[in-house]
């Protein structure tokens, strides 16, 4: 379970040309269209568990930081937030079903300013970026369908978020967005919803005035479709369990074809083993070593397997991270990090916040 894909964000362009700061129409305005898909293969969705997550996602205990570049004032030092908002625009998480599809709630994201204190003084600070925090401001419809019961696997939360960045050199292509999953409150964000809930970011609980949890970061890359870039993407979020396997698919997307590709990780974890293999499953012939030249021909996936994950994991939070480079040209590279959460919930100290940063900010 996990975010299956995040799309190489497009940029867009309504009309005319990129307007000048600071006067400009949003109907003119050249944005970021980043998409990605959360697939709960594991969960049943019923009437009753969309009513509890619809309750749950209004709470203000859980947001979203992002953090990217951001360009600030002269005069005040103060900083234009990206992302877009004024009808038609918004951000958004939907409720899915495939057959027939059909949404069955929307979530629309605002921003949390309230919250932006703490991601300035706890979470990693660079050069020409900031922080946003971004919470639930509505649900539609105000109730759950009646009769909902949806098989794992034939359902998905959708995110679409409009990032306005057209301030930044190149509209910030080539940069990379980092966001964190952030939840207020001692007790388990699981609660009510079973220890998959927290896969998704999604689950809360009434808990107030407590320390605050984050866990991060999933990268965004702006990279324009058919670009020059090379793009690394595919699993972000998973629960595991010690003494269970896991398997997790990433994939890459190349400049141009063929290329030849060296692959490095690190992880909080032990026991990482990496394969090729096709989109259904991997290659247990064709392991991916330090000394494995990767050779595409086209957009490919690459697995990596922890069988079983180690008895001895600690519950919290860890990380994989892989990155990827071109053999010939080491500059041209990508990363991608999957965020993992093994055993029971762990909960910061009262009144204190957790974060947890497993590896480099890039």
């Amino acid at each position: 379970m996990g975010i299956n894909d995040i799309t190489s964000a497009a940029v867009v362009r309504a009309q005319g040309e990129l307007p000048p700061l600071p006067k400009r129409s949003l109907a003119n305005v050249e944005a970021w269209d980043v998409n990605y898909w959360l697939d709960p293969n594991v969960i049943t969705m019923t009437t009753d568990l969309c009513q509890e997550w619809r309750t749950k996602l209004l709470s203000d205990k859980f947001f979203i930081a992002a953090r990217m570049p951001m360009s600030t004032t002269t005069i005040t030092g103060s900083y234009r937030l990206p992302f877009v908002f004024g009808s038609p625009y918004s951000q958004t998480l939907k409720f899915n079903m495939w057959t027939p599809f059909t949404t069955f709630l929307t979530a629309t994201l605002e921003y949390r300013p309230e919250r932006h204190t703490f991601l300035a003084n706890e979470l990693p600070s660079a050069a020409g970026k900031h922080w946003a925090a971004l919470g639930v401001g509505a649900v539609e419809p105000s109730s759950c369908p009646t009769g909902l019961n949806v098989a794992p696997g034939k359902w998905e939360i959708y995110a679409n978020l409009l990032l306005d960045l057209h301030d930044q050199p190149d509209a910030c292509e080539g940069c990379t967005a980092q966001f964190f999953y952030c939840y207020q409150g001692q007790e388990s964000p699981l609660a009510g919803l079973g220890q998959h809930a927290l896969a998704q970011s999604l689950g809360l609980d009434s808990y107030q005035g407590e320390g605050i949890t984050c866990v991060g970061p999933t990268p965004i890359h702006l990279n324009t479709v058919g670009s020059r870039y090379l793009h690394l993407g595919g699993a972000a979020v998973a629960v595991i369990t010690p003494t269970l396997p896991i398997t997790l698919q990433e994939y890459i997307e190349a400049p141009f074809y063929p290329i030849a590709l060296t692959m490095d990780y690190t992880s909080t974890m032990d026991g990482w083993h990496f394969y090729r293999g096709d989109w259904n499953s991997p290659d247990l012939n064709a392991p991916i070593t330090a000394n494995t030249k990767i050779v595409l021909t086209s957009v490919s996936p690459i697995w990596a397997v922890n069988h079983p994950v180690p008895a001895d994991t600690p519950a919290g939070p860890h990380s994989l991270v892989i990155t990827v480079s071109s053999a010939t040209s080491p500059s041209l590279t990508s990363w991608d990090a999957v965020v993992l959460w093994a055993g029971e919930w762990v909960a910061p100290p009262g009144g204190q916040t957790r974060v947890y940063l497993p590896f480099m900010m890039k």
